[in-house]
């Protein structure tokens, strides 16, 4: 829950301070799938990033972290990509409403401001 309510508010303001540029690339006639890939393209390679440096330090850290677990041995494929998993859906449920947003910027609006 943690995780969402962060991506879904760092993706908020990515989308807020490119509003202009998203309006621009509307009023030039951009796909709006281009646009999705816009905003979802910098959050999924920071959940990336992110993912790849809990994995290398979970792995680090086994040999402290194995005595804590029970029936899980701590090179086990689920219990690594079991979160993995469920942090990339969440980053897709956290993404949908500001993608939304950015998909339904009003264009004269946005140009208007600046």
């Amino acid at each position: 829950m943690l995780s969402a309510v962060g991506l879904y508010g760092v993706t908020e303001y990515v989308v807020v301070q490119r509003r202009r540029d998203i309006g621009i690339c509307l009023a030039l006639g951009a796909p709006t799938r281009r646009i999705a890939a816009l905003v979802a393209g910098g959050v999924t390679a920071m959940v990336t990033l992110g993912g790849v440096a809990g994995l290398l330090l979970g792995m680090g850290s086994e040999r402290y972290v194995g005595a804590l677990l029970f029936g899980v041995t701590t090179s086990d494929p689920g219990a690594l990509a079991l979160p993995a998993a469920i942090v990339l859906l969440v980053t897709g449920l956290a993404c949908a409403l500001p993608i939304l947003r950015a998909l339904r910027t009003d264009i004269t609006a946005t140009i208007r401001a600046q």
